[in-house]
């Protein structure tokens, strides 16, 4: 079950992590380039190249297209960091870090925009993110557990709250032992 919900996820939320407002194919710029621009300009290039790689399907293509978006969005958080756009900037990051599967480095910077940012609205869409890459791709369970009950406190009515707790349910069974679980819904049904 978790190895279908988790490919699932993982589109879903770089899909609809950061604002699509760019809807051109090219290929994205580097922050070689990025840097000389002003914040705006580099904040629309950051969302053109966001689209670009979650329009991606050859993995070598993904793999190149979110290393340039780790790259470039680095170059606009050492610029602008403070700015109102850094929150939505470090989104982007981490995304392309997960799709580079470079997994701790996005729970890395989940934690700094927890951190930074305690008042975002969609802090419970980053604690659930970041539980779910812990949880999936890190199995660090523990600390999965410990975030996804974060979630589950802070944000009771929050649309991930009911998913939270189902997967700390499941968080240490095996895939056998969710099979049997499931088998048993089934029958109730």
């Amino acid at each position: 079950m978790k190895k279908v919900i988790v490919p699932i996820f993982a589109l879903f939320c770089l899909v609809g992590a950061c604002k699509q407002e760019a809807t051109t194919k090219e290929s994205p710029q580097t922050e070689i380039d990025a840097a000389a621009l002003p914040e705006t300009e580099q904040l629309a290039l950051i969302l053109k190249n966001n689209e670009a790689l979650v329009k991606s399907t050859s993995p070598d293509s993904i793999l190149f297209l979110a290393n340039a978006q780790i790259k470039t969005c680095d170059a606009f958080l050492a610029k602008y960091l403070t700015s109102g756009s850094g929150v939505e900037v470090m989104k982007c990051k981490a995304n392309a870090c997960r799709a580079a599967g470079k997994f701790a480095e996005a729970v890395t910077v989940y934690n700094q925009i927890e951190s930074r940012y305690n008042t975002y609205d969609s802090l419970g869409d980053i604690i659930f993110t970041r539980a779910f890459i812990l949880d999936n791709e890190l199995n660090a369970k523990e600390e999965a557990r410990d975030a996804y009950n974060k979630l589950i406190n802070r944000f009771p009515n929050h649309p991930y709250s009911a998913d939270a707790k189902a997967l700390l349910e499941q968080l240490y069974m095996s895939d056998e032992e969710l099979i049997q679980q499931l088998k048993a819904k089934n029958k109730q049904k």
